[in-house]
C-alpha cells in the first residue's frame, strides 16, 4: 500500500497536518462513477482533506495502472473482470492495497473479505456510511507502522510490509516497493534509521533489504519474490545470516529448519 494521505506544514510556527488521499475508483457505470466521485469531493472538503479520484471503468484498466493509490472504491458487479476477480488478481500480485467493494447486492458480502477487503457498502450509496468508512480508514493508516519520505511530486506514507529494499544513488535514495520505485532525496543511512531493526539490514554499503521479502541467498546477492536481486557485501554477511535467521525463527519457526 502508498500512502500519500499527509504532510506536514508550519504555519506561525506550529506543526499542522495536511492529509491527501489518492483514490480509485473502479465501476463500469459512468452515473456511479459520478455520484461517488462527487460525494469523495465534498468528504475532502468537509474534512479538510485533498483527495484525488481517478475512475477506471474496468478491472484490467485498474490492474495495468502505474497510479498508486491509498484506497480502491471497487464495483462488485462490473462486465468482464468482475469486481472480486479484479481484486484477486490485484493480491495475487502483491498489491495490498485497502478495497471498499460496492455492490446493490449486500449477500455478497462475504465474497468481498475473501480478498481482505476494508470494507463493504451498498448501493444506492449512503453518504454516512461513506463519510463512516473513510474516517476508519484514516484512523487505521495511524496504527500502521510506515515510513514517511517525500519525493519531488509529494509526501508519501509507505507500510513497512510494502518496502522490498532501499538502494543508495549517490545522495539519494530509492525506495523499491511491492509496485513502484521512488526517488528520495535523502541518503542511505537516514532511511536505514527510520526503518525497524527487526525487518531490516543493511547488507551491502548501497543495500538496505527488508527480511519479509528474501526468498534466497548466496554469498553474493540476495534474492526477492518480485525476482530482483541486491548485492550482498563480505563484511555485513554474517550479521546478516544471524538476523535473518532470527528473523525467521520469530516469523515463520518451520523456515527456519531448512536455513
Amino acid at each position: 500500500m502508498y500512502l500519500s494521505y499527509f504532510k506536514l506544514s508550519f504555519q506561525k510556527g506550529k506543526e499542522k497536518e495536511i492529509f491527501k488521499m489518492n483514490i480509485a475508483i473502479c465501476d463500469d457505470d459512468r452515473i456511479s462513477q459520478g455520484i461517488l466521485k462527487n460525494a469523495l469531493s465534498y468528504y475532502g472538503r468537509d474534512r479538510n482533506i485533498d483527495v484525488y479520484s481517478c475512475c477506471f471503468s474496468s478491472g484490467i484498466d485498474l490492474i495495468e495502472s502505474k497510479e498508486l493509490f491509498d484506497v480502491i472504491f471497487m464495483d462488485y458487479e462490473m462486465t468482464g473482470l468482475n469486481g472480486l476477480k479484479t481484486s484477486e488478481i490485484m493480491r495475487k500480485n502483491n498489491d495490498n492495497t485497502p478495497i471498499i467493494f460496492l455492490s446493490a447486492h449486500p449477500t455478497i458480502v462475504f465474497d468481498a473479505f475473501t480478498v481482505n477487503a476494508f470494507r463493504f457498502l451498498t448501493k444506492p450509496l449512503d453518504v454516512k456510511k461513506l463519510y463512516k468508512a473513510l474516517d476508519d480508514f484514516r484512523s487505521s493508516l495511524r496504527k500502521e507502522n510506515v515510513l514517511i519520505v517525500k519525493t519531488l511530486e509529494k509526501t508519501w506514507s509507505i507500510k513497512h510490509s510494502d518496502i522490498i529494499y532501499a538502494e543508495a544513488q549517490r545522495k539519494h535514495t530509492l525506495i523499491r516497493t511491492v509496485k513502484t520505485t521512488l526517488d528520495v532525496a535523502r541518503c542511505l543511512g537516514e532511511i536505514e534509521e527510520m526503518l525497524p531493526e527487526d525487518c531490516f539490514i543493511r547488507v551491502h554499503k548501497s543495500y538496505v533489504v527488508n527480511f519479509e521479502h528474501i526468498v534466497s541467498y548466496d554469498k553474493d546477492y540476495i534474492f526477492f519474490g518480485n525476482g530482483e536481486r541486491a548485492e550482498q557485501g563480505s563484511k555485513y554477511s554474517s550479521a546478516f545470516r544471524t538476523e535473518y535467521l532470527n528473523y525467521v525463527r520469530r516469523n515463520n519457526p518451520e523456515k527456519s529448519a531448512c536455513i
